[in-house]
């Protein structure tokens, strides 16, 4: 920020010249800001390399990890699994995948909400996070304003899951756990308010805003058919795991191996 002014001060811009509105960047905004941050990158070849070199890790299937009695086991540490199919015969039925003994889908941290739904006449979703106290299962979620004043400032909702059904009511400036402790929105959440002021648009009678939860796993696994063998065909089986050691099993349908290149680990450099 300090050599931004003093870009500003020495070729006697304002900062609107490099703005396309009160906040965003135009091109030369874009252009000034790569220049400032391009001078923080330098190459450092006595820092110590540990944290970042096995980041991501790729175990050869055949090589690294066997297929012993149709059943291809890996122990890891990282938060990710991909698998990258190899060319040839898929079986009938798909493999099962199982993480420390469980099925993906049993592990509460695979699943997530997506984007919520926005206000009227803009882009912006109308609750910036949404989060969960109890595992969540896949399924639509609805908040439905009740009652609201015109500014927006205050409003009364109601919540229902798809699969949950109604799932209790609160008020906007108030934390929110659900009856089911599957959902938990606080006060900062909304951004309803915000949308109401900066678009001038009254909130519609009836208004809902929906997201869902999505999976981040996958319980079975088929390998796909390779039409372009310059392209890898990944399939993630998990993202998200709690970034520690965990046990991969792929069990074969038929007590054969099934066409399986290779397994990607991903490892962010946290971890408890």
């Amino acid at each position: 920020r300090e050599q931004w002014g003093q870009y500003l001060r020495a070729n006697g811009l304002p900062a609107s010249r490099l703005l396309s509105d009160q906040v965003h960047l135009n091109d030369f905004g874009c252009w000034l800001m790569a220049e400032l941050v391009k001078q923080r990158f330098r190459y450092l070849p006595n820092h110590p390399k540990d944290r970042w070199r096995d980041l991501t890790r790729t175990v050869t299937v055949g090589k690294e990890v066997k297929w012993k009695d149709g059943r291809l086991t890996l122990t890891f540490e990282g938060n990710r699994v991909d698998l990258i199919a190899e060319e040839g015969t898929p079986p009938k039925s798909p493999a099962k995948i199982l993480i420390d003994g469980k099925k993906p889908s049993q592990i509460p941290q695979l699943y997530a909400f997506t984007r919520s739904s926005p206000y009227p006449n803009i882009h912006w979703p109308c609750v910036m996070r949404v989060s969960w106290q109890k595992p969540l299962v896949l399924e639509e979620w609805t908040a439905r304003i009740t009652e609201a004043t015109d500014d927006l400032k205050h409003f009364r909702f109601t919540v229902r899951g798809s699969v949950t059904g109604a799932d209790g009511e609160g008020e906007s400036d108030k934390p929110f756990v659900s009856r089911s402790g599957r959902i938990v929105i606080q006060p900062d959440d909304w951004s309803i308010a915000r949308s109401r002021e900066f678009t001038g648009v009254p909130m519609p009678p009836g208004f809902e805003v929906k997201w869902r939860v999505i999976p981040l796993f996958a319980d079975e696994y088929m390998p796909p058919s390779i039409a372009d063998k310059t392209v890898e065909q990944t399939t993630t089986v998990a993202q998200g795991l709690p970034n520690g050691r965990h046990t991969l099993e792929i069990v074969s349908p038929d007590g054969r191996p099934i066409p399986l290149r290779a397994i990607r680990i991903y490892k962010p450099p946290l971890s408890p």
